[in-house]
């Protein structure tokens, strides 16, 4: 039972990974390392 109530989501799950939502570095809830090249400048509109 203890299983259930922790997997429950009453959001639902995503159904793509571009349905996740793009957060900054600095502020993921989560401390991350942002490594690696750009594409983008800093501030820079992303395409989509």
């Amino acid at each position: 039972i203890n299983g259930v109530k922790w997997a429950y989501n009453p959001e639902g799950s995503l159904t793509g990974i571009t349905d996740a939502p793009n957060v900054p570095v600095e502020k993921a809830l989560e401390p991350i390392v942002e490594r690696g090249p750009k594409l983008h400048q800093a501030g820079e509109a992303g395409y989509r």
